[in-house]
């Protein structure tokens, strides 16, 4: 059990290493040939322990190549989840258009951590934990 903890720690750096994880991220759209028309970081969320860094994209391609990013994604060190995401066909060209929230994480060590959530974003709350 220790060992898998800290499996998972690995995954979840103490720092964001955001700009790595952009480059890791356009290095897999453009080597499976996506167009990258959109790539914006969001404002950081903070957990309990953990901070979740939203990202979100907009890539067009064709269906083989969306699937093999998305596996590609699924595939990196870190640990990215893709949520929302959106297909839609482009009349122009017979590719398609995703739209997605990309979601990396980073631990924050003794419950601290070194940017506030921006107002509006879900945060977990000791006093709702209540019981």
């Amino acid at each position: 059990m220790e060992r898998s903890f800290s499996m998972l720690l690995r995954q979840l750096p103490s720092d964001t290493e955001i700009p790595g994880l952009i480059l890791d991220i356009s290095e897999k759209g453009l080597s499976n040939g996506l167009e990258l028309v959109l790539f914006e970081p969001q404002n950081e969320a903070q957990m309990e322990f953990y901070a979740e860094k939203p990202i979100k994209i907009t890539a067009k391609g064709s269906y083989r190549e969306l699937a093999t990013f998305v596996s590609d994604i699924s595939g990196l060190s870190r640990i990215v989840t893709i949520n929302n995401i959106d297909l839609k066909p482009q009349e122009n060209d017979g590719r398609l258009q995703m739209e997605a929230i990309l979601k990396t994480y980073r631990y924050i060590e003794d419950g601290t951590g070194d940017k506030p959530a921006a107002p509006g974003d879900k945060v977990a709350s000791k006093e709702g934990k209540k019981g």
